[in-house]
């Protein structure tokens, strides 16, 4: 059981897309950070109960993003949080 996930709904054409959005220092330092240009579906998944049956508590939200992207090919490696 994963204690929590967030699911993007928006393709991945859009999210390679935010790498070339500026970029922003992340929380370790580095610079390879990048905020969505605008805010997008996600839901969000919490832990509620343990193994076997993994239950989780779902909300759905409409924020920014901001994920950390390799700088070559400048494809996402993380998403870091919503905003």
């Amino acid at each position: 059981c994963k204690g929590q996930n967030t699911f993007l709904q928006e393709s991945f054409q859009n999210v390679v897309a935010t790498c070339q959005q500026p970029n922003r220092t992340c929380k370790n330092g580095l610079g390879n950070c990048h905020k969505s240009a605008g805010r997008v579906n996600m839901t969000y998944c919490l832990l509620t109960g343990r193994r076997p049956q993994c239950t989780y508590r779902t909300t759905y939200q409409n924020q920014f993003y901001i994920v950390a992207c390799n700088n070559w090919p400048g494809l996402p490696v993380h998403f870091l949080r919503c905003l």
